[in-house]
């Protein structure tokens, strides 16, 4: 599915993560909403979401936001240094 989605209009990113206890956080990113429920329209997305259901989620929770923002700090110098930002929107490619 990722590399349909690559495909798709508005397509900017995917990643996603494992646990030891087999959690796994998924992050899928596109420039807008209009995007992102185009690509959950797809008949073959939505007959892999219904597999997914179906046969090897227990539960899931879906997060969307509009205009991401980050709490972030690195270590600069010495010195902690924290950052609170909204993150610019990628242009499609």
């Amino acid at each position: 599915m990722e590399e349909q989605a690559r495909e798709q209009s508005g397509y900017l990113a995917f990643k996603s993560y494992a646990a030891e206890d087999g959690e796994v956080i998924a992050l899928s990113e596109w420039v807008d909403e209009a995007s992102a429920r185009a690509w959950g329209r797809l008949p073959e997305h939505r007959a892999a979401q219904r597999r997914g259901r179906e046969e090897y989620y227990e539960s899931y929770t879906l997060f969307t936001c509009d205009t991401p923002r980050t709490h972030s700090f690195r270590h600069e110098d010495g010195a902690i240094v924290t950052a609170l930002s909204a993150l610019p929107r990628k242009p499609a490619a």
